[in-house]
């Protein structure tokens, strides 16, 4: 807090034995609840949370290759294992991998965003990686072009819309950019992973735990540049019971289609396959059909009241249709490979 031009900070036992003196690895204090709501990529969190995580989603294919990797930077506050980490996922095939720092290691920063763990930095401008273990060396640099933010208003701040405005839910997601371009090097081993003009994504999530049942799935490499697609199906708890929300974002020739339990829209259908997920979903004269494949997937740790303690399956390098009808004309029929997709539970 500021009070009399003096700072006073307030911190846990577990970081301030390892600050050095005049360091904060928490700048973003300074940003109010009214900026990180519109903000998602801002540090959402405080450093006297209790079992809470906070993590971000870096996703790039680089086409000429054609691999995909994901980045998770992020950080787990809890009285058993506080630490900050960074999760890789790379396809084809499948690996991952999960990196474990000292919560010193961490440092966050709103204006301008950076998330910094390590020698690896995560920003709005693009990423410096430096990882090495037994089984892989992955280091480089990738500049990021300007992102495509989702639409927001005052009654719908961010992709969770008016459910933003309500405290302590257990997960809570963000998008921060639906599209990008990619530009850089990245030595994945012996191999070499460039990115020219290539697309990146990223979104976040933070709280004490990951739904029970959920499906989540991302696309942007489809057709036309720039058309994207997300969209996460969850078991929500709330004031003693549950309900399926619902977040899905679709953008086609630069016009942004909502469905979302906050405007209205309703799951018709959202069935588990031997390979993947059909889903239908309508709102007003307008019905959403998707058909999402997954070839192969990898174990990713999740959080479990704020520890990541948990273990899902992510596929990442497979398939999404779209079949957006108005009534019963098809306005939109898109395709896209290179999609990430989770699904956790059994939906029939």
């Amino acid at each position: 807090s500021l009070h009399n031009n003096k700072i006073t900070i307030t911190i846990i036992p577990v970081v301030s034995e390892i600050r050095e003196a005049g360091q904060d690895i928490y700048e973003s204090r300074r940003s109010t609840w009214s900026d990180k709501i519109k903000d998602p990529i801002r540090f959402q969190g405080s450093i006297n949370h209790k079992n809470y995580f906070e993590g971000w989603y870096f996703k790039q294919v680089s086409m000429e290759s054609g691999k995909i990797i994901s980045f998770i930077p992020g950080i787990s506050l809890n009285k058993h294992d506080p630490h900050a980490f960074i999760q890789v996922i790379v396809s084809p095939p499948v690996e991952t991998h999960y990196f474990r720092f000292d919560i010193s290691d961490f440092f966050i920063s709103d204006e301008p965003f950076e998330v910094r763990i390590g020698n690896n930095v995560f920003s709005q401008k693009g990423i410096e990686i430096s990882l090495s273990d037994k089984t892989i060396v992955l280091e480089g640099q990738l500049t990021y072009g300007p992102f495509k933010s989702i639409e927001k208003t005052i009654l719908n701040p961010n992709a969770m819309g008016w459910f933003a405005y309500i405290p302590k839910m257990k997960c809570n997601h963000g998008i921060v950019s639906m599209d990008h371009s990619v530009d850089g090097v990245l030595k994945y081993n012996e191999e070499s992973l460039s990115f020219n003009r290539d697309r990146g994504y990223i979104e976040k999530d933070w709280g004490s735990s990951f739904p029970e049942r959920y499906i989540w799935m991302q696309g942007n490499h489809f057709e036309k540049n720039g058309d994207s697609f997300m969209c996460s199906i969850a078991s929500i708890p709330m004031m003693g019971t549950s309900f399926m929300g619902l977040i899905a974002n679709l953008v086609a020739d630069g016009k942004e289609y909502r469905f979302a339990t906050y405007n209205g829209a309703k799951i018709i259908q959202a069935l588990s396959t031997t390979d993947g997920v059909d889903i239908i979903l309508k709102k007003g004269k307008l019905t959403l059909e998707i058909k999402a494949h997954i070839e192969s997937t990898g174990d990713l740790k999740s959080p479990i009241e704020g520890r990541m303690a948990g273990t899902i399956k992510e596929g990442l390098g497979g398939t999404i249709g779209l079949v957006l009808k108005e009534e019963d004309r098809i306005i939109r029929q898109l395709f896209t490979r290179y999609s990430g997709i989770e699904i956790v539970g059994e939906f029939n």
